[in-house]
């Protein structure tokens, strides 16, 4: 766990001595610097970890090597997992590398892109890393990879979003499906931007995360009836989409957030389109919370939206445009209090098996 604590305090720590005690005042460079350090860091951990760390670690390196025995056979067989990851395991295979290799070269794409992202949209960086290590984003990296690849993608193409371009925003998130059938989730994002901020917006999030909160199950049925396939996800015995999820206490801890952002949202004196976005990105993740206290699937859109509350909160937490600053030094130091209680809590209860770390020299 230490191992975690040092790097959560030294990157906090660099951040403060590269941009000051006011990182929204920092200079692009100081805050590109900044993030490139932080996506090696970031990536070197998690890319070298041993197969011990993580749920999913030892699948991953079973999916590799048995992509890799494809190359001594000559019979090719890329059901296993999506059609991008195949191959790439086959490319790094030929190229010599190894399973290592593989989860080195996830690691430094995903934070690259993850830091690329916090770069060109967040206002405030700093408190965006926070977000991202304190909140269940980095951890679940370990993880759920092909997810984060296909996530990567959409965190490139979110420029577009921002430009009103959607013609090469589909085309980069859909570049991800190869890796992650999720990559279809952000196809819907590119339309958030339509939500206006009102009751209506608002009674419907709620009454439908309540629903599917209780009926995703049989609603699930129905869809893969039509649909005629994944029928295990809806089967008795399924963990998915049936029985307990992540518990009220998550939907509490995301509702405590929703809270403050309504907080820096009504605070501000001149508010814009972006604005609106942010506040609904942080509904939209207490939506997903709320359908994941029954639906353990739920997991993969909140650790999806995650980057989206880095960008969301410190867009809302604008001193220069709030009518009193207080009111935002407040609420600032109580999201960063469950920020830090929430990572404590992921450590002390193992909640993403990443305690011990063990690398990958050590094995």
């Amino acid at each position: 766990m230490l191992i975690y604590i040092v790097n959560f305090a030294l990157n906090m720590a660099l951040g403060f001595l590269s941009m000051g005690l006011h990182p929204r005042e920092a200079s692009a460079k100081r805050r590109a610097v900044y993030l490139a350090i932080t996506a090696v860091q970031l990536a070197l951990l998690c890319g070298l970890r041993g197969e011990t760390v993580g749920f999913d670690t030892d699948n991953y390196i079973r999916i590799f090597d048995s992509s890799i025995s494809d190359l001594t056979t000559g019979e090719y067989n890329s059901t296993r997992v999506e059609l991008g990851f195949y191959y790439l395991c086959l490319l790094i295979g030929i190229l010599g590398g190894d399973a290592t290799t593989l989860l080195l070269l996830c690691a430094f794409f995903i934070m690259g892109a993850t830091c690329l992202f916090i770069y060109r949209h967040s206002d405030n960086v700093l408190l965006s890393v926070f977000v991202i290590l304190c909140f269940p984003f980095y951890y679940s990296s370990f993880d759920i990879v092909r997810h984060y690849v296909a996530l990567s993608f959409f965190l490139l193409a979110y420029k577009y979003l921002e430009e009103k371009k959607p013609i090469p925003y589909f085309l980069i998130v859909l570049a991800g499906f190869i890796f992650h059938k999720v990559a279809v989730l952000f196809v819907f994002v590119y339309f958030i931007r339509h939500l206006r901020n009102t009751p209506i917006t608002w009674a419907l999030f709620g009454t439908g995360s309540v629903i599917f909160c209780f009926f995703t199950k049989d609603i699930a049925r129905v869809v893969i009836d039509l649909a005629g396939r994944l029928s295990g996800y809806v089967s008795e015995e399924s963990t998915w989409l049936s029985g307990f999820g992540g518990g009220i206490k998550t939907a509490v801890l995301y509702g405590a957030i929703l809270i403050l952002a309504l907080i820096l949202y009504n605070n501000l004196e001149n508010r814009e389109e972006k604005d609106e976005r942010a506040l609904h990105y942080v509904l939209i993740l207490f939506c997903f919370s709320v359908v994941f206290i029954n639906v353990r699937m739920m997991i993969r859109f909140i650790v999806t939206f995650i980057p989206l509350l880095a960008i969301a909160f410190p867009r809302l937490n604008a001193p220069e445009n709030a009518r009193d600053t207080k009111t935002t030094r407040y609420v600032t130091l109580a999201f960063m209090a469950l920020g830090i209680f929430y990572h404590g809590f992921m450590l002390l209860t193992n909640w993403q098996n990443v305690v011990p770390y063990v690398s990958v020299f050590s094995q």
